[in-house]
């Protein structure tokens, strides 16, 4: 089973929850699981072959959370190369704003353009119409390992 390194991007502590919920069930399904709730440049540097699953919220108008908006200028000016790894991303947002899912498809980006190669298709949750975000999370991203 891979390493998953499990990055996220939370304003509210929603994504936070629900990057928990994610961990765990990575981890009962046999996963190393490493969370990292403040993601830097140096989290994409792993010697050891790891597969990158972002959670991110979206900020205002499809934005980044706080807590990563700069990583993607960070990682350019840095020239991380990716090359060789895989990665998910799975965005939380409010489908009645035609931002939906922006700042995920800012981390898809990102991530393709550093060399790394996504895959599944990009997880969208959405918060409003989500009673348990988490157990939602939480089946996409089971369905998102198999794929592994």
């Amino acid at each position: 089973m891979p390493h998953i390194y499990l990055l996220v991007g939370s304003q509210t502590g929603t994504a936070d929850l629900v990057a928990d919920a994610i961990a765990n069930a990575l981890a009962d399904l046999g996963h190393q699981v490493t969370v990292c709730l403040d993601p830097e440049p140096e989290d994409f540097t792993q010697k050891e072959q790891v597969v990158y699953l972002v959670c991110t919220s979206s900020s205002g108008a499809g934005e980044l959370p706080t807590n990563i908006a700069t990583l993607p200028e960070q990682m350019r000016a840095a020239q991380i190369d990716l090359t060789g790894f895989r990665f998910g991303v799975l965005t939380l947002g409010d489908s009645s704003f035609t931002t939906y899912g922006g700042a995920g498809v800012i981390m898809d980006q990102l991530l393709r353009e550093s060399g790394a190669q996504r895959v599944g298709e990009i997880g969208l949750l959405d918060c409003l119409h989500e009673p348990v975000p988490a157990a939602s999370g939480v089946a996409w991203a089971e369905q998102w390992s198999a794929l592994l």
